[in-house]
């Protein structure tokens, strides 16, 4: 690939198709009658199930209170990185469920809000987030696959963006550790067909087409798409093995660069007992990039421009390694994910395409009659693939609880902390929402 074939690449923006996704969440309640209490995404678990098992549509609202230590925003002057604190409520709905027929099935869930603070209106506004999953077996050995997932957010640490989407390599195109508190719009779409060839052997093809949109213009966001295509054979009924190549582009509409990404993977699966399963992964990323850095102007021409610093176009080649492990557990009221890896990501709007490395535990439970809770914990970690910037660092950590009032009526309680390192100094926040929801049926419990 040439240079000039960078800069050239088609960007897309889906702007357009968050509004389609959230507008579609509407369309899909299904007021089938209990079902019982759901964990959301705080777990890890799919949308539209609870311990790894369907449960029927459910709708839900409520008040909240909240408070935050630790809030940075990026565009209030010279106080951009004083912490704030703020307090203030919201009001929530939400949607979370889903069905299955002969031939096909979907999930989906949708979490919604419209916030106030005092003091800080910077923070007002709406939270939303969708996640949506859709997959028909067309014909014995056709199978597609349709995911949807978007929203919009202001919060850094805590509300609906969950750290545990890390955890899936996948979501490349949520925005997880971010820096700053500012408003974002995010989507992300996949299609995908896989054609059994028999009991053993299968072929996936996917597709991928995402956009992260930052409101403040000291802040980048980024266009992409991706093309997957892989061939897993099972060997036995417990072991199975798949073999991958990746392309994928980022571009960054407020900064000059973008990358190229070729990817080739290698990954063995074993099902160690019903429910429990585990994997292992490596490859390797061969990145194409075309930026900008900063350099000392020479004597000379410092004086002629009357600055020290200009800025120079850059072309780089890196190769990175991608490994991954992962242990999942699902049970009827449980389900449990932990993994590690290290891999490629388009940064967090400071940092552009960057080397990632990830590790993280989500688990839910909804075993005690009246009580259900969720956690996640773990660290995330940045090195510029082309910009000279320190590392970043990020560790994170959640907890959500419910308990069921009455039939209708729960109270939940959320928090979350995250301390970070940058520029060689350590920050912390935390923050804390309280509420009480309603349901007509059974009483989801809204644990985002």
């Amino acid at each position: 690939m040439k240079r000039k074939d960078i800069l050239l690449a088609p960007t897309t923006v889906f702007k357009a198709a968050l509004v389609c996704l959230v507008f579609a969440s509407s369309c899909l309640a299904q007021f089938d009658g209990g079902g019982g209490p759901s964990i959301l995404s705080r777990g890890g678990a799919r949308p539209g199930q609870a311990g790894g098992k369907p449960i029927n549509f459910n709708f839900y609202a409520g008040i909240n209170g909240n408070y935050s230590n630790g809030s940075i925003p990026i565009d209030l002057g010279n106080g951009a990185l004083n912490k704030q604190v703020l307090y203030g409520g919201s009001l929530n709905a939400g949607l979370t469920g889903s069905h299955a027929w002969k031939n096909s099935a979907i999930g989906v869930d949708y979490r919604g809000d419209y916030r106030r603070y005092s003091g800080h209106s910077y923070a007002d506004g709406t939270e939303q987030a969708l996640d949506l999953q859709y997959t028909l077996q067309a014909t014995r050995r056709l199978i597609f696959h349709v995911t949807l997932a978007g929203g919009t957010s202001t919060n850094a640490n805590g509300g609906f963006i969950s750290p545990t989407t890390t955890l899936d390599p996948n979501l490349i195109g949520i925005p997880t550790s971010n820096i700053f508190d500012n408003r974002l719009y995010y989507a992300q779409t996949t299609v995908g067909v896989t054609y059994r060839q028999n009991a053993r052997l299968s072929y996936v093809l996917s597709g991928d087409g995402f956009t992260v949109h930052r409101t403040s213009r000291n802040l980048v966001g980024v266009n992409g798409y991706r093309a997957t295509a892989q061939v897993n054979y099972r060997f036995s009924r417990r072991d199975h093995i798949g073999i991958g190549y990746t392309f994928t582009h980022f571009s960054y509409p407020r900064a000059f660069g973008a990358s190229d990404l070729h990817g080739i993977s290698a990954t063995y699966g074993r099902r160690l007992a019903p429910g429990l399963d585990v994997s292992v992964g490596g490859g390797i990323f061969r990145i194409e990039t075309l930026g900008a850095a900063q350099v000392t102007l020479s004597p000379e021409v410092a004086a002629i421009l009357g600055q020290t610093f200009g800025y120079q176009a850059i072309y780089r080649v890196n190769y990175v390694p991608q490994y991954s492990a992962a242990l999942t557990y699902t049970q009827r009221r449980s389900s449990l994910t932990a993994s590690a890896g290290a891999g490629v990501t388009p940064g967090n709007g400071v940092y552009l395409t960057s080397r990632a490395l990830n590790a993280g535990v989500g688990y839910s439970y909804s075993g005690i009659r009246k009580v259900t809770l969720s956690l996640n914990v773990g660290v995330s970690q940045f090195s510029s693939a082309f910009q000279t910037l320190e590392q970043y660092r990020n560790y994170y950590a959640g907890v959500s609880t419910a308990y069921a009032v009455t039939r209708h009526l729960s109270a939940a309680l959320q928090t979350d902390a995250r301390t970070y390192t940058l520029n060689n100094k350590n920050r912390a926040g935390y923050s804390v929402s309280i509420g009480i929801y309603w349901s007509p049926t059974e009483i989801p419990i809204p644990s985002w």
